[in-house]
């Protein structure tokens, strides 16, 4: 609900919003909360970042609202 808010009252300004939603990514991020989860098979930050840079390169006349992905074997 909120991106799509976000879309409604920024579409006037010429502001594109999309909703970005990545499965499990390899960083680092859940190491000091203990996390022993094995994050083999999550994503590679390198993927999240090719993904979101095509996302910006699109034509300004293709409309995106949503995007997801995650590994095939997460």
């Amino acid at each position: 609900g909120f991106t799509k808010a976000l879309e409604q009252e920024l579409r006037e300004f010429g502001i594109v919003v999309i909703g970005f939603y990545p499965g499990a990514i390899n960083t680092q991020l859940f190491a000091k909360a203990d996390d022993m989860k094995d994050r083999s098979k999550s994503l590679d930050p390198s993927v999240v970042a090719d993904s979101l840079v095509y996302l910006c390169n699109l034509s300004g006349d293709i409309e995106v609202p949503e995007f997801g992905i995650k590994g095939l074997n997460y």
